[in-house]
């Protein structure tokens, strides 16, 4: 029984790989011939050594016998022992078949399975669930790297107008204009900050995210970072303790920036207005 709970616990990618392992403790733990697990939609989710043809006829049984009694106990058939399993979905069965070992179930052998389809049902839930889990990761994942690459390109235009308004390209600005020309200039680089950290958030997942190293100067790229995030610590004291001389490094020139990034914007969302950082 030990053994049986263990194999339930190991890794399954799916649930009729976990249901039809236990199946093979499940007969073993009261001498049975063949057992078949029935799935909540009344499928078959794994059957062991009976033909499909046996197992859909035992679930067409079932299914009947539910609708009429709602319930099936075990004692009815003697030489057939019938469990309900809980299941998140609905209500599933377990079925074993008595064999030469064991012709008829008794009390002991229904106390067993029952304890032992607890256990069961446990475990296909836990494999529903890390399958749903998988699913969503799998969801997000896509709509980060869609998502990220829509907003790419009209984060560049809306950059580059901005850009040549404040270099006057485009017609000379009010005075008034040209004072919030630099507020969007930097509202627009943080949402292109945002859109790069959806990138990176999408490649890490689908394990395509590989480092670029290159010879660099720590210090530039720090103070690169610092005026790249210059809006969002517009409220705060900065201080930054640095070497007078470069400090040269192979890294990869945008992660780090985006770690110092990160850093800082979590400094300042999380300290209040006018603290030092």
């Amino acid at each position: 029984f030990r053994n049986a709970l263990h194999d339930l616990l190991l890794y399954s990618p799916d649930r009729p790989t976990l249901a039809q392992r236990a199946l093979g403790w499940a007969i073993r733990l009261v001498g049975g011939a063949s057992a078949v697990i029935i799935d909540a939609d009344g499928s078959i989710l794994a059957a062991r050594d009976m033909t499909r043809a046996q197992a859909e006829e035992i679930a067409a049984d079932l299914h009947a016998g539910a609708v009429a009694h709602k319930a099936l106990l075990s004692s009815q058939v003697p030489n057939q022992l019938t469990t309900l399993l809980h299941l998140q979905q609905g209500e599933g069965w377990l079925v074993i078949l008595a064999g030469p070992f064991t012709p008829i179930f008794g009390d002991d052998e229904i106390s067993r399975v029952r304890q032992y389809a607890n256990s069961i049902t446990a475990g296909l839930d836990r494999v529903s669930l890390n399958e749903r889990i998988a699913s969503l990761e799998k969801a997000k994942t896509e709509f980060l790297s869609v998502a990220s690459h829509e907003l790419r390109g009209p984060m560049t235009v809306i950059k580059g107008y901005l850009t040549m308004l404040e270099a006057g390209s485009l017609g000379e600005l009010s005075s008034q204009s040209s004072s919030v020309i630099h507020l969007l200039i930097a509202k627009s680089d943080e949402v292109n900050w945002m859109v790069e950290q959806m990138v990176e958030a999408a490649r890490l997942e689908e394990g395509r995210m590989a480092l670029k190293k290159l010879p660099a100067d720590l210090v530039a790229l720090t103070d690169l970072a610092i005026e790249g995030v210059g809006q969002v610590l517009s409220k705060h004291q900065i201080t930054v303790e640095k070497p007078s001389r470069a400090v040269e490094a192979e890294v990869d020139p945008d992660r780090f920036q985006i770690v110092v990034r990160n850093l800082l914007s979590n400094a300042a969302k999380y300290s209040p207005a006018g603290a030092r950082i």
